[in-house]
């Protein structure tokens, strides 16, 4: 084992020096300087391949760090700002969600044993190695740096929340045992019903639900599971103990069908399938055009004689994307019906509950915040309009004239927005209608400025990624995410959302500050696009 450990950790080696030549040559400026032959330059290699390995421990550190702040801390801290008492002790909701979060969830949304990855493509194709010896040095590779990169960010954790260091090596023995015991199960489950549990869709999406929605239950019911208690109870302590050693001696040696029965799993063809559903183009697979999309018999009863130029190759485009852009919005406008509906039976089964949720309706506005970025279809019409509009026409060059670029930024912009309007005004529909079944009062200045501000983010989040589309356009030709500036931009509206949805904050100061701040950001994304679109909207 110890010389397949040495192996793959040379081939891994090898090709993330190779991989970070690859990307910095491509960095603006910089790249330009670095020849070809770093490739075959020993000493160039020799110093990045220590260099690459000390950033990736590095980044796994702060990742782990970073997972347990968002998915912890933050609930935490605003849980203690609360006027209302914690369900629990600081320590013991922190392993409450710990607990659900990492060792319910994780071990079976997560398998190294079935995970499709381009070194296992190596090793298992071109350096023939025996599957059975890949799959226990990896178990190696992957577990070992994985438990110490936890490890600094569950000391911290239980330092600031009240733990003792005791606590922290039990919890970490415990995320051990029960990472062993999800391999264990689903190299069984595999065994049994050829089916990799992590790569079913919707047994990991009822367990995500069932997981998140027992990690933070009790921040919001009061009730306390006492996870903490039963955790390190001794004889809970010995009973995971003995199935999680069990399990990891399962993996590494008592399974010996890796060969013949689990084979499939690893073989090349399946390996290269698998890697091209989560490839590049994958991002791109829910906007590809089918031929129901080409029915003439759609052309026929729109309006296309009455427009001419950019006016009507838009209204083409929207008219064959049908499918992609506006089904969306008829499931979104499905979902809401439907929590009218719900709203309606809670009405009808406790009415002195839906009364007083009707009045503090305005208070949600954090919620909406949150939910507004997460229906918005804009981001999949962007993908819709590059892969199957722009990626081509930007080859010539009257497409890429200022007059051009602004006339579609702004036919693009309209029809999208009301697309989006219309959701937003069914959301705005469906809370006067339940405010009429409650007999409450809807036309107060909070839910006035509520629906202003469903509004006015439903025209937000469009021009938000039509902003980064247009002024960073981060598509390639290889249907690659080029521009990092897109992703941190969008990655921070997310963030600036997700945590809006958390401090639960709520009155007029705040919902003032969500309406300047959206009118604000609509204005300077705006002025953005007609200052620098023109000259940055281009394929890489």
């Amino acid at each position: 084992m110890n010389k397949t450990i040495k192996n793959i950790f040379h081939i891994k080696a090898v090709h993330d020096v190779n991989t970070f030549i690859y990307y910095f040559k491509r960095l603006w400026l910089i790249g330009k300087c670095i020849p070809d032959t770093a490739y075959a330059n020993d000493t160039v290699k020799l110093v990045l391949s220590i260099i690459v390995p000390a950033l990736k421990i590095s980044t796994q550190f702060f990742r782990k760090a970073i997972y347990l702040f968002f998915f912890i801390g933050i609930p935490l801290l605003i849980s203690l700002d609360k006027s209302i008492q914690l369900p629990m002790e600081r320590f013991d909701f922190a392993v409450h969600i710990f607990f659900f979060m990492s060792c319910f969830i994780g071990p079976l949304g997560e398998s190294h044993v079935f995970k499709v990855e381009q070194i296992k493509l190596i090793c298992l194709k071109y350096f023939r190695m025996d599957a059975k010896k890949y799959t226990q040095a990896n178990i190696i590779i992957q577990y070992v740096p994985f438990m110490i990169y936890f490890l600094p960010g569950l000391l911290v954790m239980a330092l600031l929340t009240g733990g003792s260091i005791l606590h922290v090596l039990l919890l970490w023995l415990s995320l051990f045992c029960f990472r062993m015991m999800g391999e264990a199960l689903q190299v069984w489950f595999y065994e049994k019903k050829s089916i990799i549990l992590s790569r079913n869709n919707i047994i990991m999406g009822i367990l995500i639900v069932i997981g998140v929605f027992l990690a933070y239950i009790p921040m919001f019911l009061n009730i306390n599971l006492r996870i903490s208690e039963l955790l390190f109870h001794p004889v809970i302590i010995l009973f995971y103990l003995i199935l999680g050693g069990y399990s990891f001696y399962y993996i590494m040696w008592g399974y010996s069908n890796y060969r013949k029965k689990i084979i499939r799993s690893m073989d090349t063809k399946f390996m290269t399938s698998e890697m091209l559903k989560k490839s590049k183009k994958s991002v791109f697979t829910t906007v590809e055009m089918k031929e129901e999309d080409l029915d003439h018999s759609k052309l026929s009863n729109s309006n296309l004689q009455n427009l001419k130029g950019y006016a009507y190759m838009n209204q083409l485009f929207f008219i064959r994307h049908r499918r992609q852009l506006v089904r969306p919005v008829f499931y979104r406008l499905a979902f809401v019906l439907l929590a009218f509906l719900v709203g309606l039976g809670f009405y009808i089964i406790n009415p002195t509950l839906a009364i007083r949720f009707s009045e503090r309706m305005d208070r949600i506005v954090p919620t909406m915040v949150f939910l507004m970025y997460g229906i918005t279809t804009t981001d999949k019409a962007c993908k819709a309009m590059f892969y199957n509009c722009d990626i081509s026409l930007l080859r010539y060059g009257f497409y890429r004239k200022p007059r051009a670029i602004l006339s579609n930024f702004r036919i693009r912009l309209l029809r999208i927005s009301l697309h989006n309007l219309i959701v937003g005004f069914s959301i705005c529909l469906a809370m006067i209608g339940f405010c009429e079944i409650c007999q409450t009062n809807w036309m107060t200045r909070g839910m006035l400025m509520l629906f202003l501000v469903i509004l006015l983010l439903s025209v937000l989040f469009t021009v938000h990624h039509l902003f980064l589309y247009y002024v960073f356009q981060p598509y390639s030709l290889g249907l690659e995410v080029k521009n990092p500036f897109f992703k941190i931009l969008n990655g921070l509206m997310y963030v600036i959302c997700y945590i809006c949805f958390m401090i639960e904050a709520s009155g007029v100061v705040f919902t003032l500050g969500v309406l300047i701040s959206t009118i604000l950001y609509i204005a300077i994304a705006l002025i953005l696009v007609y200052r620098f679109a023109p000259k940055y909207f281009r394929v890489k």
